[in-house]
């Protein structure tokens, strides 16, 4: 008569074969997490010929979105930071969110790519009218990328952002690619390499040194509770 296993015997064979498979997949987890984290950057950042399908975020997506599908749940999520916070005194009236100034298409084809950072965008970019009148009336993702995108095209705030300039231009950037908006400085030159700029802190623009700025909302609002990111 064939031997039977011994149940002991061969639970331990399956119990050790159970513990090396968990093994390997705690050690496969962080490459897939970062392999995850890659595509997402990967995907707002390369160019892609056909566009990818987003769940609905909130119920500024329940129309038709005529935005880049791959943003369209940051925009909304802006919007409703926005919304969260616009009738406070240290909010700048009359605003909206802004996530970046310049022309997202063009940076995306640029061969070089460039990210200028700061804080959070300034009370001066409201002081006139910079980003037309149909975002301002009507605050949607579909207004409110064209807004962004076209800000160096139309009425920028170039004293404050030539000091950037100044320094992408020897690398062969620039915030308005080929054409300056208005009367260009003598040191200025084209460039096929368009660059953007974004503000780390929050999109929303406050009023000087954050007058109204009540305590209790200034860990809220300073510490994270608008991300990039993450939901």
């Amino acid at each position: 008569m064939p031997q039977q296993p011994n149940p002991v015997q061969l639970t331990s064979h399956l119990s050790q074969k159970v513990i090396k498979r968990q093994r390997v997949l705690l050690l496969c987890r962080p490459l897939l997490v970062w392999g995850a984290v890659v595509r997402m950057i990967h995907a707002i950042l390369i160019p892609c010929p056909w566009p990818r399908p987003v769940k609905p975020f909130s119920v500024f997506l329940v129309m038709e979105v005529q935005c880049d599908p791959r943003l369209a749940s940051l925009y909304v999520r802006a919007i409703t930071h926005y919304r969260d916070y616009e009738r406070h005194a240290f909010i700048v009236p009359d605003s909206i969110p802004i996530l970046y100034f310049g022309n997202l298409r063009d940076y995306r084809h640029s061969a070089i790519k460039i990210v200028t950072v700061g804080l959070n965008p300034s009370d001066a970019e409201f002081r006139e009218s910079r980003f037309g009148a149909e975002v301002m009336s009507s605050l949607r993702p579909e207004t409110l990328e064209p807004a962004l995108s076209g800000y160096f095209s139309a009425k920028p705030y170039s004293a404050w952002f030539s000091a950037f300039e100044t320094l992408l231009q020897p690398l062969g950037s620039s915030f308005y690619g080929r054409e300056y908006a208005g009367e260009a400085p003598p040191w200025w030159m084209p460039q096929r390499n368009v660059a953007l700029h974004t503000d780390l802190c929050s999109p929303l623009a406050t009023t000087p040194r954050g007058r109204g700025y009540q305590k209790g909302l200034r860990i809220n609002f300073g510490s994270g509770a608008f991300r990039f990111g993450g939901a």
